[in-house]
């Protein structure tokens, strides 16, 4: 009787959060097609094979214990990375020099080394050998460099890290030089340049969070200069540390450790501003200590928001930001004095697939042209919106009026815009234009930035093909083609705009505007499958076959002449939808019951139908992150995924049409809540045994998408069956853990607590029967 209260509450809390997204912690086990690709990658690794097939094969998710000290190393040997040859094809870096400890911090040093070999609890001998192993590292690095040790520098954290792995002296030496050189950026002091980065990135997602901490008066440097200059090795727990750069030495991309640390922001972004009134130091030392809360079980879905918001963010800055942080391959590197630092800016060659027609839906670019009336009438980009900003002193009233009717006017067309604000690249106008943007980024408007040299460079790069490609283009109104009617004016406007722009050319490289378009793919594997098992062949023929088809579609015959520059760098596929144009009737789907020739129909005529008992607006996220627009219809028998056409107004494909008696569970990530994860059983086999397929979508209502889900499946359920198993396992959080299982037209109510005997399985079979009963007057439900 004592645990009938106490089940009989706990049932109740059941019946209210049956509907309720799933926040149980996920579990560990593997199937065999898991554990398959692990069997894989030892024998690759066992093989010695490069950087691209250990990529390939891991697919962005963390290694075991006993793989990664081997993978890293193939991460760091990442020879076609010029400036790490003179290191690598050297046998031991540590040949030739005279091991003297003769810096003049080197009392420092050793001191450090000393710290770290006291954490782990070695032999005397095995601390000294550890501490001379360390020592040696530092120095020989701070000879190579001409830099200097300090305490703060994160090396010690890193190496700490690293110690784990037991890497010989000189295997520790390259993969530490690797991730100091090519991850950690270059300034992390104060007012660094890695902070006014990351101050933009956060302007440009979350600037009500950024405003607020600019109200403190808190800069990034306060909180992340840890995050940076350890990658985050200092500010987690050892075994999430490991997992975390598992995928980040996959992903080969240095600026991920930017959106890495957004992603702490943005998550805790209440937790945050519910800080107001606190001071300073309390909440510079709550945020850094925020990355803490990381599990391990969070990885996944960390990395998959992670590659969420970098696809969702212009790829400009790395190309400016990437010579002052890590070192520059690019001929011309722009110099921060000349960087905006009011918002994000973007180059006038990120803009050219929105003048061709191109349109990406990962960021759907609306185009605020702020240039007098005059000068828009005389040129524009097409599809632009004029804003009159010359109201925004004379008749502020009149400006917001302006303001909210074009906001509406794009609202009613992209609903999630990024607004780039366009000027003429004139000082006096682009003072106007900035007032413009302070304007709206004071109202809290997310994804703004500012096209780098305004009309001016976009006329440069577009020169032979203005008439083409600049709607109403007039050359003898355009100010900038009067001033090259005269010889001195265009010579004077040639030198100006060479200096501003960042490449020039005689035409619009077709090439150039393809790369624009795709996430660059992996790189050529064509060598990497040579000695290994048949299955890592049939992977790796799969893979090349696939990347090959695609990079022979969209980047065929790239001339060196056809670049501005260096191409952007590439962001490995990792989680991502592949946004659909023309392409997207094409592609290969995985999940659900697709339809072969994918169906494509009227989106208000689906929704309204007498069978749909709800629909959410969301973003699913695929592997390697890309996002699509996405409608989840809940029916009366099915889940229908239904993407949203992107050159079709208000039509959408049919993705999926899963029936509801093969979904498997909903969870949500415990740090996401946004990101939901469906488990479907696969096609034609809907046993429990079954191998699993799997969905995530990003969802603002996600808790009233799962509560919906869930309950189509309890009015769809027609057999409701006990099952109660004994285990030793004590659950952390409630006596009785009792979990809903849906499988065909079966509902499993499990529980997996104590051992029961007695009174307690009468109890527990009371309490149940109570609860079915519940059920069973909601429905009529065969028990």
């Amino acid at each position: 009787l004592y645990f009938i209260p106490f089940l009989d509450k706990y049932l109740n809390c059941c019946i209210l959060n049956l509907y309720s997204i799933e926040m149980s912690v996920k579990s560990e086990e593997c199937s065999d097609s898991d554990s398959e690709w692990v069997k894989d990658l030892e024998l690759a690794v066992a093989a010695d094979c490069d950087f691209n097939t250990v990529r390939l094969l891991a697919e962005n998710r963390p290694l075991s214990d006993k793989l990664r000290s081997s993978a890293w190393q193939c991460h760091c040997d990442l020879t076609h990375y010029t400036w790490l040859k003179r290191v690598l094809h050297k046998p031991d870096p540590f040949i030739g020099h005279e091991e003297l400890f003769n810096l003049l911090e080197q009392h420092e040093i050793r001191s450090a080394c000393i710290k770290i070999s006291e954490m782990f609890g070695n032999s005397e001998s095995d601390r000294l050998a550890l501490v001379s192993n360390l020592e040696s590292v530092i120095t020989l690095y701070c000879k190579n460099q001409n830099v200097c040790f300090t305490n703060d520098n994160g090396w010690t954290d890193i190496l700490q890290l690293l110690t784990t792995l037991r890497l010989s002296k000189s295997e520790l030496y390259r993969v530490f030089f690797t991730v100091t050189t090519k991850y950690i950026p270059k300034d992390c002091s104060t007012n660094g340049k890695v902070f006014d980065l990351f101050r933009l990135l956060l302007l440009y997602h979350e600037p009500e969070l950024s405003a607020f901490l600019d109200s403190v008066k808190i800069s990034p440097e306060d909180y992340s200069k840890k995050w940076f200059n350890s990658l985050f090795t200092s500010s987690c727990k050892l075994n999430v540390a490991l997992k975390i750069l598992d995928v980040y030495l996959q992903q080969a991309d240095p600026f991920q450790v930017f959106f890495m640390a957004l992603i702490i922001l943005i998550n805790s972004k209440n937790q945050i501003l519910l800080m107001k009134g606190k001071s300073k130091s309390y909440i510079a030392e709550s945020i850094a200590a925020l990355p803490y809360q990381l599990q391990v079980d969070d990885i996944e879905d960390f990395y998959q928001i992670m590659q969420y918001y970098c696809n969702r963010t212009p790829q400009s800055f790395r190309r400016d930001f990437h010579g002052p942080l890590f070192g520059s391959n690019f001929t011309e590197v722009i110099q921060p004095a000349f960087l905006p630092t009011l918002c994000l800016p973007i180059s006038a060659q990120e803009l050219l697939p929105l003048v061709v027609g191109y349109r990406n839906q990962g960021i759907q670019l609306a185009v605020i042209d702020t240039r007098p009336s005059n000068q828009f009438s005389s040129g524009h980009i097409s599809g632009a919106y004029h804003l009159d900003t010359s109201q925004l002193l004379t008749d502020p009233p009149q400006f917001e009026d302006l303001a909210a009717d074009m906001e509406r006017k794009i609202e009613s067309v992209f609903p999630d815009a990024h607004w780039c604000f366009f000027s003429s690249g004139l000082e006096e106008d682009d003072s106007i234009c900035y007032m413009c943007i302070s304007y709206f980024l004071k109202r809290g408007k997310r994804y703004i930035c500012m096209a780098s040299g305004g009309y001016q460079v976009l006329h440069h790069l577009l020169k032979d093909h203005l008439v083409s490609y600049l709607e109403s283009h007039d050359s003898k109104q355009c100010f900038i083609c009067k001033k090259n009617n005269s010889a001195a004016a265009a010579a004077a406007t040639c030198t100006t705009t060479t200096t501003t722009a960042t490449a020039t050319a005689s035409s619009i490289p077709s090439a150039y505007i393809e790369e624009m378009s795709v996430v660059s793919k992996l790189d050529n594997f064509e060598n990497a499958a040579s000695s290994y098992s048949a299955s890592v062949l049939k992977r790796l023929k799969n893979a090349l076959k696939k990347s090959a088809n695609e990079n022979e579609k969209r980047n065929a015959h790239v001339k060196a002449s056809d670049r501005y520059g260096q191409p952007y760098r590439g962001k490995t596929s990792v989680f991502s939808i592949v946004e659909g144009d023309s392409s997207e009737e094409e592609s290969d789907d995985e999940f659900g019951e697709r339809v072969s020739e994918k169906e494509i129909v009227v989106l208000e005529e689906v929704l309204n139908n007498s069978d749909v008992l709800n629909y959410f607006e969301c973003q699913q996220v695929e592997k390697d992150g890309k996002h699509f627009e996405t409608y989840l219809v809940v029916k009366e028998d099915a889940l229908l995924v239904l993407r949203v056409a992107v050159c079709k107004k208000g039509e959408a494909y049919i993705m999926a049409k899963h029936p509801l008696d093969a979904i498997h569970k909903i969870t949500s990530g415990r740090m996401f809540p946004e990101l939901l994860t469906f488990t479907f059983f696969c096609e034609n086999d809907a046993s429990q045994n079954g191998p699993y397929i799997v969905e995530r979508y990003i969802v603002p209502k996600s808790g009233d998408c799962a509560k919906s889900v869930k309950q189509a499946i309890l009015n769809n359920c027609t057999e409701i069956v006990i099952f109660v198993f004994s285990s030793k396992v004590v659950s952390g959080f409630v006596r009785y853990r009792v979990d809903f299982l849906y499988t065909g037209s079966t509902f499993l109510l499990v529980s997996s607590g104590l051992h029961m005997v007695g009174s307690e399985m009468n109890a527990f079979l009371l309490a149940s029967t109570k609860f079915l009963k519940h059920l069973k007057s909601c429905r009529n439900l065969k028990l």
